[in-house]
């Protein structure tokens, strides 16, 4: 029975006090003595029961700084001890700690997921009980596992995710390795092999030479009424992807483009996260921003995608890089402390793109995706095996890429004129755009105006907005927002169907607004909510358009 399996393993640890861990001794002081611990890992029904027993007492317990575990994740059970920023402590020392670590299959504030089920087995991010290992020599010592079960990666000490289960569960084919959670129809399964499969190929080939060890895929659907997919690679290439919603369909377009291209971009981890990483210090819009940048590529070079889906993501990049950094509009990219992962994913690769196009024009053929291959192959010939953005300029071919001005006016300067310069440099290049409206950005506008009207008594922090769906889009309207309370599902607005709203719809809305008349929510389930229209209801919002790209080797197919 799974709830009789038991996992234990040992770790030897070293320490010399809960001082000498304070940050600010690092530099002057080192740990002479060297206690063991004994970790315990115990399923107890759908949580993992974890337990630390230390050879001498102490009062602090340093977790690893990665800061994995959230507090409602990792749950301390033995009496007196508490966690806090990462932090395990007591007013009096001890020498034993339990806690529950609560499965939990949704990434928050860049943080993993520290333990979830993949049907029969099971996920573990390590870090997430690791003491700091800056302090602690570790010794990781597996003492037994259920009879059929094996593990992943192998290693003595992985660094991530660690897949235990049984081994019949596990899939291998084309030098990687599977294991599903039995959510999926067989037909969905299939296409996750190919892609990865075919991944695997394309980018051993551009960056010359293979992974470091062996990709495993750990693909999870899970029933929810959200819907988005997310991945996260670790150490020793172990991918989690979790399909949050209903089963995918894998012969729907959207559902192919997507998993290919998230497929694509946690592969282009296991090189600039895997053979080689960045060093402290790197800004994460290299790291982030280069693999979705050669993600998208790799997925049009590889014909999942056609050019226009390719001009698509490009202009989305622009839009959502200067939508997130308008928030930061009087700061420069590079003056921010922390770049949140909105501005990683869509100023990270309009940064490559950008430098794609310089590097087109002044290097004589060089690519991103081979500067990319350069560092990578740099950092990996060191002993450190680390790389940062100067090696990645220097692979470009010069120092000057980041001084060419649309790369410069996103990193180093602030205000609107910034995009001018971006703009206008673009076409310059050879980059054809524009602005255009669209259904869905009609929708935003009007649903966002009315909502905003109706939601004048929320609690001070609560904010509102709205889901997007294939065919509805779900209110997010908390108490306070008047007759749209409740999260209503809305299929229709001034009956109109909300995701094929036209221009005269659009005109329509305005017209009826500009009378001070009410806007129809025709719900889901058929009922009919009539909104006042406040005031006048502005254009609809417009978005970067690219209608044709320069003729470059990178673009190529």
């Amino acid at each position: 029975m799974m709830r009789a399996i038991c996992l234990a393993f040992a770790l030897l640890l070293s320490t010399h006090s809960a001082a000498a861990q304070d940050p600010d001794l690092y530099e002057v002081m080192q740990p002479v003595d060297r206690p063991s611990a004994e970790i315990a890992i115990q399923p107890d029904g759908e949580d993992l029961l974890v337990t630390i027993a230390l050879e001498d007492p102490v009062s602090t317990l340093f977790l690893d700084p990665a800061d994995v575990v959230r507090d409602d994740a990792l749950q301390i059970e033995t009496p007196g001890l508490s966690l806090s920023d990462n932090t395990i402590s007591s007013s009096e020392p001890f020498s034993r700690v339990t806690f529950r670590l609560v499965e939990d299959l949704t990434e928050r504030d860049a943080k993993y997921p520290p333990f979830y089920r993949v049907g029969p087995g099971r996920l573990i991010y390590l870090q997430a009980i690791y003491p700091d290992q800056t302090w602690w020599d570790i010794e990781l010592r597996w003492a037994s596992l259920p009879d059929g079960w094996t593990r992943w990666p192998d290693e003595s000490l992985p660094q991530g995710y660690v897949y235990i289960g049984p081994d019949q569960e596990i899939i291998r084919a084309g030098g990687a390795q599977f294991v599903f959670d039995g959510n999926g129809s067989e037909e969905f399964e299939a296409e996750i092999r190919e892609m990865v499969v075919g991944s695997l190929a394309h980018l051993t080939d551009m960056f010359g030479m293979p992974p470091e060890t062996t990709p495993f895929f750990a693909a999870s659907i899970i029933p929810s009424d959200r819907s988005f997919n997310t991945g996260d690679v670790t150490d020793s290439a172990m991918v989690g992807l979790r399909f949050m919603g209903e089963a995918p369909d894998p012969t729907a377009p959207g559902t192919l483009s997507y998993t290919r291209s998230l497929v694509l971009h946690e592969g282009v981890h296991f090189w600039n996260g895997g053979v080689a990483h960045f060093a402290n210090g790197t800004p994460m819009w290299l790291h982030e921003g280069g693999a979705e940048y050669i993600a998208t590529l790799s997925s049009y070079q590889l014909g999942w995608t056609d050019e226009e889906h390719l001009r698509g993501t490009f202009a989305s990049w622009l839009e959502r890089c200067r939508t997130s950094l308008g928030y930061w509009d009087e700061v420069a990219l590079n003056d921010l402390d922390f770049i949140p992962s909105n501005l990683r994913y869509s100023c990270g690769p309009l940064l490559h793109l950008l430098g794609e196009l310089y590097l087109a024009e002044t290097s004589g053929g060089q690519t991103v995706a081979e500067t990319w291959r350069d560092t990578v192959a740099f950092a990996a010939a060191t002993d450190e095996r680390t790389y940062t953005l100067e090696d990645w300029v220097s692979a470009s071919g010069g120092p000057e890429l980041l001084q060419r001005p649309a790369l410069a006016a996103l990193l180093a300067t602030s205000g609107p004129e910034r995009w001018d310069t971006i703009n206008s440099e673009m076409a310059r290049l050879g980059v054809e755009s524009g602005e255009v409206t669209n259904p869905p950005l009609r929708a935003r506008t009007a649903l966002m105006f009315l909502i905003g009207a109706q939601c004048s008594e929320l609690e001070p922090g609560q904010g509102y907005g709205f889901y997007s769906g294939p065919e509805t889009y779900r209110l997010d309207t908390p108490p306070g927002c008047g007759l749209l309370t409740g999260n209503p599902v809305v299929a229709t607005l001034g009956r109109t169907p909300v995701t094929t709203i036209s221009a005269e719809d659009y005109a329509h809305m305005q017209e009826t607004c500009a009378s001070g008349g009410t806007i129809a929510f025709g719900k889901e389930d058929g009922e009919v909510i009539d909104v006042p229209c406040p005031g006048p209801l502005r254009d609809a919002a417009t978005q970067p358009s690219i209608s044709d790209l320069p003729d470059i080797p990178a673009f190529a197919r």
